[in-house]
C-alpha cells in the first residue's frame, strides 16, 4: 500500500480515469447522466486549483480525496474557499483513519495558498456526509440552519451558485446530483437518529438525488479535531475486534 499526494491540475487523462473508475464503481449513476457525460464532469473538478491524494494498493487505486482551494472576494473581504470532491475508499480497506487524516494533510497543503486569509469549507453532501461532519464541526452552516448569520448566509449563497451553477436551488440549499444515493444504514445512535432527522427536515428530496449544500469555517484548530475524531473512531473500531 503507498499514498501519493499530488496536485490536481497535474493528473494526465488515464490518472483521471482510474480514480474515476473506482468511483463509478462504489457510486449510482442517474439514469439521465451517462458515463461519458460523468467523466467529463468529473475531469473539469480537477481542473480547479488544489491537492490530491491517492491510495494505491499494487497497480490498482484504492482510494482517493480531492480539495481544491479558491481565493474570492466577497463584499470586499478576500477569503480562501476549500471545495472537497470526491472522498472514496475501497471496502475492504475501510474501517481506518486514512481517509480523514490524508483529507486534513492535502486540506493543510490548499490552505498554504493563503495562509492569512480566513477559509472557509463548502461543499453539497447526502445524509451520511452531513451526519460526518455535525459529529465534529461547530459551526457548521446550512442555508436553513437556525442561527445562520446574515453575511455567511450571503457568502453560502454565493459560493453555492459559484461551484454548483444551475444546479443549485437557493430556495432551500439543494444541488441536484449526477447520483442517486445508496439507502442509508439504520442510525446506530441517538444522536445519529437526531442529525439524520435533521437534514432530512432541511433536504427531504434526497432520494431523488439533491444534496444539501453547507459551509463552515475551517481553522488549525478544525483539522486536529477532525483528526482526534478520527484517531477515537479507529481505536473504538480496534477494541471491538
Amino acid at each position: 500500500m503507498r499514498s501519493r499526494f499530488r496536485r490536481s491540475q497535474t493528473l494526465t487523462e488515464p490518472e483521471l480515469r482510474a480514480l474515476w473508475r473506482l468511483r463509478l464503481s462504489l457510486i449510482s449513476l442517474k439514469p439521465t447522466v451517462s458515463e461519458e457525460q460523468d467523466f467529463v464532469a468529473f475531469q473539469k473538478d480537477f481542473a480547479w486549483p488544489g491537492w490530491v491524494w491517492s491510495l494505491h494498493d499494487g497497480d490498482a487505486v484504492v482510494g482517493f480525496f480531492l480539495q481544491r482551494g479558491a481565493p474570492i472576494l466577497y463584499e470586499g473581504k478576500k477569503i480562501l474557499a476549500l471545495l472537497p470532491e470526491y472522498g472514496f475508499l475501497a471496502p475492504a480497506h475501510r474501517g481506518r483513519p486514512v481517509v480523514p487524516l490524508a483529507s486534513v494533510v492535502i486540506t493543510a497543503l490548499v490552505m498554504l495558498a493563503a495562509p492569512l486569509a480566513p477559509k472557509v469549507v463548502a461543499a453539497s453532501t447526502y445524509p451520511p456526509g452531513y451526519v460526518a461532519f455535525r459529529q465534529v464541526i461547530r459551526p457548521f452552516w446550512t442555508l436553513g440552519a437556525p442561527g445562520l448569520p446574515a453575511w455567511e448566509r450571503g457568502l453560502l449563497l454565493h459560493l453555492a451558485e459559484r461551484v454548483s451553477g444551475a444546479s443549485f436551488e437557493p430556495k432551500d440549499g439543494t444541488v441536484t446530483m449526477r447520483t442517486l444515493p445508496f439507502p442509508p444504514k439504520e442510525p446506530g445512535s441517538d444522536e445519529t437518529r437526531r442529525l439524520y432527522a435533521a437534514y432530512v427536515a432541511e433536504n427531504p428530496r434526497w432520494r431523488e438525488g439533491r444534496g444539501l449544500f453547507f459551509m463552515f469555517p475551517v481553522s488549525a484548530w478544525v483539522l486536529a479535531r477532525v483528526v482526534l475524531h478520527a484517531g477515537r473512531r479507529w481505536l473504538k473500531g480496534l477494541r471491538r475486534r
